[in-house]
């Protein structure tokens, strides 16, 4: 206990060391430090727990119960029953408040549904005693053995499955969402569901259950019990594999193809990757698996072909060369690498994808350039974990393990303009014309005239925002029974409209475009871009507000295959060359979702800014783009300017 207490000083200085002052006492307090000096004291380290697999500090229930009605004291630890952890709430009655209530006389139900009502649903007690004083030890610490036996009244928030419909999607749900036990009854978005693991739930169905969950369904029950009794257990959509030596273009990729076509070459939607390699990094053998990330996802050694006026994709078979440049410093360094990202690529004679690698002095980096017509932010992750798997193997002389992919993008472009046809292509365009008719050009106030064309110069602005305020965001989520996202862009819809003027507003968001299995292990360019459309009146509640814009993004995402071109041919959307045409801002939210496993530790080099003060690239594509990180306690934020129309 004494070796576990006091520890070693890593702070201590010379003098500190000379005075013998070597040793820290750990209190086991959680405190941070305020800018003026002082330290804000933020409960014990001893009061965390952990509940079907999520972390929780017991003293935030103890206070959220502090702050009701009728409650003086509260406290709250956890205890087995039923064989699995559970929290267990104690209460001491505010007589004062209400003279009329004794202890017994609380209304326990109630004060459990208030609390429901603030935190999620994992954070609920299964039940609350009334006591008339919280029992201390002699130290004044809580004499958690004097506690008497909590009055299981309210049973166990925890209901098992009943069926095996319901064990299945309880088993996927937990999978999905990194939970160690979901209950029927549990919130989909109260339990930290969103979007992008609504699209994994629905594809994990279809490996596990071999049928089709509706995105519609899901945001419409939110708990398995509504989803299992409502489900059609229709047999699932299947993607065919072709073997061809050519294939027709995904309406995405063909977008960007006539962007590439239109601008004479640009550099506007490359993706580069900046990282810094180790010291003992292999460069011959990182090629080599570069090569064989490639081989396994056709579309990054693509190249284009046209043929009778229709272009098509073609695999390639030229090997990728690691290209090598040494710098005399970092100011030359940041100056190449900048050539290097703006160099368009030809799309039509090499592969969307280049590997260069620099060195300054003992220090070497890599650059890792792709054009987004062979891949998206999703797709990045997938490069990296098998790119390190394939790295780790070949370092070993073995084959790397990975599962069978069941089809290429190819098959996909193929499958799309298929499956894009008919009644199926019908109900998408309904649904779109009806949200979109008659839409209004953003007027937000600029600094400088609107040029008469795009010319995609950008700066980027990175801001945070304070973690109790985060917190609090987070929480309003969790009451309203939606997403994060949800809440932070109906704040967005309120400043845009507070800074022009105007009530009806569209905003672009993107959208993951990945509801087949099938596409969710592909390398490829998914996704899509969303434009949702709200309008505010001023008598209107917040909460209100944010439920109108939860059902507006729920019912985009369930319509997210419509592709955003053959959107604007069907809208005739007048194409203005100064502006995006639909919608001018752009808003995201990324989810950092949890990962124990380091996918991706065997790679041989970690990211790296080069701690510039200026991006090496920032293009801006939308007058305005607003991205959010909700990956730390403190959501952390990008705004991305056209520097055309803002100084």
């Amino acid at each position: 206990l004494t070796a576990e207490r006091f520890i070693d000083n890593p702070f201590a200085t010379p003098s500190d060391i000379e005075k013998g002052y070597t040793r820290l006492y750990k209190t086991g307090d959680r405190v941070r430090w305020l800018p003026d000096g002082n330290l804000e004291y933020l409960g014990r380290l001893d009061n965390q727990v952990k509940i079907r697999g999520f972390r929780i500090e017991l003293g935030e229930i103890e206070s959220a119960l502090g702050q009701l009605d009728s409650v003086k004291q509260a406290v709250v630890i956890d205890r087995e029953h039923n064989g699995h952890k559970t929290l267990i709430a104690y209460v001491v009655a505010d007589n004062a408040q209400n003279e009329q209530t004794s202890g017994c006389d609380l209304d326990t139900d109630a004060l459990l549904a208030q609390l429901a009502s603030q935190l999620p649903d994992y954070m609920v007690p299964a039940t609350l005693t009334v006591i008339d004083a919280v029992p201390l030890t002699i130290n004044g610490k809580l004499d958690r053995r004097a506690l008497p036996e909590p009055t299981w009244v309210n049973g166990d928030n925890y209901a098992a499955p009943r069926n095996e419909t319901e064990a299945q999607l309880c088993a996927i749900w937990q999978e999905v969402l990194g939970i160690e036990q979901v209950g029927i009854h549990d919130n989909f978005f109260r339990i930290g569901g969103n979007s992008i693991s609504a699209i994994r739930l629905t594809a994990h169905s279809r490996q596990l259950m071999d049928c089709d969950i509706p995105l519609a369904l899901l945001f419409e029950q939110k708990t398995i019990a509504g989803l299992a009794a409502h489900m059609v257990m229709d047999a699932a959509v299947l993607i065919p594999a072709r073997d061809q030596t050519r294939s027709p273009l995904s309406f995405a990729q063909e977008r960007l193809l006539f962007i590439e076509r239109y601008e004479g070459g640009s550099d506007v939607y490359h993706m580069p990757h900046l990282v810094k390699l180790d010291a003992a990094a292999d460069l011959s053998t990182l090629e080599a698996a570069f090569n064989a990330l490639i081989a396994r996802h056709q579309v990054l050694g693509s190249h284009f072909i046209t043929v009778d006026g229709q272009d098509y994709q073609q695999a390639g078979s030229q090997p990728l060369q690691i290209v090598s440049q040494a710098c005399q410093d970092q100011a030359q360094l940041i100056n190449v690498l900048r050539t290097a990202i703006a160099q368009p690529f030809d799309l039509f004679a090499e592969a969307p994808i280049r590997v260069q690698h620099y060195t300054v002095g003992d220090a070497q980096y890599v650059l890792i350039l792709l054009h987004h017509i062979a891949a998206d932010g999703w797709s990045m992750d997938i490069f990296l974990k098998e790119l390190s798997i394939i790295y780790a193997a070949l370092l070993q002389d073995e084959s790397p393990q990975l599962p069978a992919l069941s089809i290429q993008y190819a098959d996909y472009a193929c499958w799309q303009r298929e499956h894009l046809q008919g009644e199926t292509y019908t109900q998408l365009l309904d649904y779109w014309q009806q949200s979109l008719n008659g839409v209004e050009t953003l007027q937000l106030p600029t600094d400088h005239p609107r040029p008469s064309t795009m010319d995609y110069r950008g700066k980027d602005v990175n801001f945070t925002v304070d973690a109790r305020l985060s917190e609090q965001l987070r929480a309003l989520a969790r009451e309203q029974e939606t997403t994060l996202y949800t809440v932070l862009l109906s704040g967005f819809y309120i400043t845009l409209s507070a800074l022009s003027g105007q009530d009806d507003i569209v905003i672009g968001t993107p959208s993951e475009n990945r509801a087949h299995s099938q596409t969710q292990s592909l390398i490829g360019f998914f996704v899509s871009s969303l434009a949702l459309r709200t309008t505010l009146t001023p008598e209107e509640s917040i909460t209100a507000l944010i439920q109108r814009v939860h059902d507006t993004v729920m019912g985009a995402k369930v319509h997210q295959a419509m592709p955003f071109e053959k959107l604007v041919d069907a809208l005739q959307v007048e194409r203005d060359t100064a502006r995006h045409p639909l919608f001018q801002v752009m808003f995201g939210v990324q989810h950092a979702e949890a990962n124990t496993d380091d996918d991706d530790s065997a790679l041989p080099f970690s990211p790296t800014t080069l701690d510039e003060q200026d991006s090496l690239y920032s293009p801006a594509k939308f007058d305005l783009s607003l991205f959010l990180d909700d990956g730390k306690a403190s959501i952390e934020g990008q705004w991305n300017y056209a520097i055309g129309l803002f100084d």
